[in-house]
């Protein structure tokens, strides 16, 4: 005799284990939009995505989570999920599945192991109707949540290791061709011979950008067959040499009670560099990362006072007086003068000459009779008739007739600027500003201020070609464009606010657009430039028939959300 057993099942359960009252609740995703599901399903509503619809029975799709360390231990809570109706159903279509929880050390596609947790859709619940056993339904948002109360109904608790969440088809796939508009679906019979393998009622729903080693199928190879071993591989393993082209993510999300929130990494406005978390915000290639931007040279003036900053720029000028040298700082200007002298010191340290000993330098470098020199035990200072026993070199300073270190402290007090008293410098101004009584002061003639401040037009489709006009000050002749990292073509410097260029054909995404002077200075709009997907309508892709259907472009409009739970049916 079959009975059904009912669980109290609570939409927000807490982590079961030891310390649980600090559980965080977390939503693991990779999609685009929002973590709330509701704030999501108004995000896709009408929206243009693709989707893959070509599964046979048995196969599977899903994502792998990777919690970080503070995360654990954690609870899987439950998980949401958009799927897409056919276009050209007449009726709403649903589809049988078995939802599968992994639970492994491993990093490949392949979790290497038995589910921990799976359950049925025919064990899903709809508390707003009562009914249970409720299939996938598409153009719906879907949100499960495991019931608490019953082993049975949650997956046990998880210390350590990464997560698939997987979605297993029940049902055989079928003809339909016309309901998801394209002959990839098909499935028919001639002469005898299975031509195509058909397609579900319902497929995946896609963002916009997919993202590496995090979507995986588990579907049947070699690519073609209608049924036969399955194998486990990263979606976008699929879309490079096999004729077969995945786009974006699943908006599949994992739900779990997390011992703590992990580090959120923030690349917002960043090309490159740190994520401030570990990571990185992208790869340069064969440019450089400077100030989070993509460059084809990073100035440096590290241990630089003044001269080339090693693109063309320069790290600073020297004040009067002083000259740049092969050091890269400034040195004081001396220019040695003996007019009108014979003897006495030169203006610079040296001498001009040294009188007999039985004549004495005067004040006006004059060698008078008079005064015997004394120049006895000493290689410095006076001679004991106006004149010098020698000078010191650099560094030194005379001392009782003896040439000793130097011993001047540098003072720069509130300097920003100028000497620091032993023939240093407290610092140089930036280009367009003088040094005045120790501090930075505006030239009096500033140059225009260099900046990107529009682009026209300011989006395009993925892999084409864009001429764009870009607006700004300080631009110069010879002036380069990027965008992001990449170069573009026919620039051309119209004046110093109007840049035209083309955009080469670049992949979905947002931008930076860059603008570097000949000298090294560098402007940047960030986020300038976005890129679409170029045809909304695509149904080029694979046409095998393991995992067959190709990935379509149609508009999703959600009827609403199915919040659901477990229930198990069970006999006894």
């Amino acid at each position: 005799m079959r009975h059904a057993r009912h669980y109290l099942v609570s939409l927000f359960a807490l982590l079961v284990s030891a310390g649980s009252a600090q559980a965080v609740p977390w939503v693991f995703k990779y999609d685009q939009f929002d973590s709330d599901l509701t704030q999501a399903a108004n995000q896709v509503n009408g929206g243009q995505f693709y989707t893959q619809p070509g599964f046979v029975a048995g196969e599977a799709f899903g994502q792998i989570y990777k919690p970080t360390p503070e995360m654990f231990p954690l609870t899987v809570t439950g998980f949401d999920i958009i799927m897409a109706a056919p276009p050209g159903a007449t009726q709403q279509l649903y589809a049988n599945a078995t939802i599968e929880v992994y639970n492994s050390s491993s990093t490949s596609a392949d979790p290497g192991t038995t589910p921990i947790f799976t359950v049925s859709t025919g064990d899903l619940f709809n508390s707003s109707t009562q009914q249970i056993g409720v299939p996938l339904s598409g153009n719906y948002g879907i949100s499960v949540d495991f019931g608490q109360g019953d082993p049975e109904d949650r997956p046990p608790l998880i210390t350590s290791g990464n997560i698939w969440l997987v979605i297993r088809f029940s049902d055989a796939a079928r003809d339909m061709s016309s309901e998801w508009g394209t002959f990839d679906c098909a499935s028919f019979d001639i002469g005898g011979q299975t031509i195509g393998c058909g397609c579900q009622n319902v497929g995946t729903v896609h963002d916009n950008d997919i993202t590496g080693k995090a979507n995986v199928l588990n579907i049947v190879t070699p690519l073609g067959e209608c049924s036969g071993n399955k194998s486990w591989v990263f979606m976008e393993s699929l879309s490079s040499g096999s004729g077969f082209h995945i786009d974006g993510d699943v908006i599949l999300r994992l739900k779990a009670d997390v011992a703590s929130g992990p580090c959120v990494a923030d690349c917002t406005d960043k090309e490159c560099g740190d994520d401030g978390c570990g990571g990185d915000c992208g790869d340069c290639g064969d440019l450089t990362c400077y100030h989070n931007e993509c460059v084809s040279c990073a100035p440096s003036c590290a241990s630089k006072q003044c001269g080339d900053n090693g693109c063309g720029g320069s790290c600073g000028t020297c004040n009067s007086g002083s000259t740049c040298g092969g050091d890269f700082f400034c040195h004081l200007d001396c220019t040695p003068s003996c007019t009108n002298k014979e003897c006495g010191n030169d203006g610079c340290g040296g001498s001009c000459g040294t009188c007999t000993n039985n004549e004495s330098c005067n004040a006006s470098g004059q060698c008078v009779a008079g005064c015997v020199s004394d120049c006895a035990d000493k290689e410095c200072g006076d001679n004991g008739c106006g004149g010098s026993c020698g000078s010191c070199g650099g560094g030194e300073t005379c001392q009782a007739g003896t040439c000793a270190s130097n011993t001047c402290e540098p003072d720069c007090g509130d300097h920003e600027c100028g000497s620091d008293g032993c023939g240093g410098s407290c610092g140089t101004c930036p280009s367009g500003e003088h040094c005045d009584a120790g501090a930075c002061t505006p030239d009096a003639t500033q140059p225009a201020a260099f900046e990107v401040t529009d682009v026209s037009p300011d989006s395009a489709f993925a892999n084409e070609a864009t001429p764009i006009s870009i607006t700004g000050r300080g631009f110069e002749q010879g002036a380069m464009v990027k965008v992001g990292a990449t170069d573009c073509s026919d620039v051309s410097v119209t004046g110093s606010g109007l840049i035209s260029a083309t955009v080469p054909g670049l992949p979905v995404g947002t931008y930076s657009v860059i603008v570097i002077n000949p000298g090294g200075d560098i402007a940047t709009l960030p986020a300038a430039f976005a890129v679409h997907p170029v045809d909304l309508v695509d149904t080029k892709g694979k046409s095998d028939g393991g995992c067959g259907g190709a990935p379509l472009g149609l508009g999703v409009g959600l009827c609403g959300l199915l919040v659901l739970a477990t229930r198990r049916r069970f006999s006894r």
